[in-house]
C-alpha cells in the first residue's frame, strides 16, 4: 500500500522541522539581535552576533534564489512602506528600552 503525503502535510512537516532546528540553534547560541549588538559594543564578541550574520545570508538566499511569494497572503500589491518602516522601528525601540528579545522568549516560553 502506497501513501502519498498531501502538499500541506509536506508543508507542515517541513515547518516543524524548520521550527525545531531553530529553536535548537537559537537555545545553543542565545540568539537575540539586540544581544548580538550589546555584546560586541561591551566585550567585542561577535559569537552572538554571527547568528544574526547567518539569518541575514538565509534571508538573501532566498532573495537570490527568487523564491516566489506572490500566492501567500501576506504579499498585497498596494503596500504601505512608511508604515512597515515606523512599524519596525517602534517595535525594535521597544524591545531595546524593556531589553527583551522576542526570538529568545520564544526559546525560554517554549521550555
Amino acid at each position: 500500500m502506497e501513501y502519498y503525503l498531501e502538499v500541506y502535510e509536506v508543508v507542515n512537516i517541513l515547518a516543524l522541522i524548520v521550527v525545531i532546528l531553530f529553536g535548537a540553534i537559537a537555545q545553543k547560541n542565545q540568539f537575540c539581535f539586540d544581544g548580538g549588538i550589546k555584546d560586541y559594543r561591551e566585550t567585542k564578541s561577535t559569537k552572538r552576533a554571527s547568528s544574526i550574520v547567518i539569518a541575514m545570508i538565509s534571508a538573501i538566499v532566498i532573495i537570490y534564489f527568487e523564491v516566489d511569494l506572490t500566492q501567500t497572503p501576506y504579499l498585497k500589491e498596494n503596500i504601505n512602506y512608511f508604515t512597515i518602516i515606523l512599524g519596525g522601528l517602534l517595535f525594535g525601540i521597544g524591545m531595546i528600552v524593556s531589553d527583551g528579545c522576542s526570538a529568545r522568549h520564544m526559546v525560554k516560553s517554549s521550555q
